[in-house]
C-alpha cells in the first residue's frame, strides 16, 4: 500500500494556518506598542523570516552575512525597546 505524502504546498499551508493567529497578533500590536511602527514591523518580519529560513532550510547567504544580519537586527530591536 503506497502512502500519499503531502505536498510541500500543503505542508506550508498547514503550518501557516497554525502560526497565523500568533504572527498576526504580534503585528497588530506593534502600532500601539512603539513610536516607530514601520521599523518595528520590519524587525518583526525579519525575525520571522530568519526563523522560517532556518526551519525550512532555505539558503541564508553564508555564515558571515548571516551573523551581520542578526547583529543588525539585534541593534534595531534594542533601539526600538529604548523608545
Amino acid at each position: 500500500m503506497a502512502y500519499n505524502y503531502p505536498t510541500k504546498k500543503a505542508l506550508l499551508s498547514g503550518l501557516s494556518d497554525l502560526l497565523w493567529p500568533d504572527l498576526s497578533g504580534d503585528l497588530e500590536r506593534i502600532p500601539t506598542d512603539t513610536q516607530d511602527a514601520p521599523a518595528a514591523v520590519v524587525a518583526a518580519l525579519a525575525t520571522q523570516g530568519a526563523r522560517f529560513q532556518r526551519l525550512l532550510r532555505l539558503p541564508g547567504g553564508g555564515a558571515k552575512i548571516k551573523e551581520r544580519v542578526i547583529e543588525r537586527l539585534r541593534t534595531t530591536i534594542d533601539e526600538l525597546e529604548q523608545e
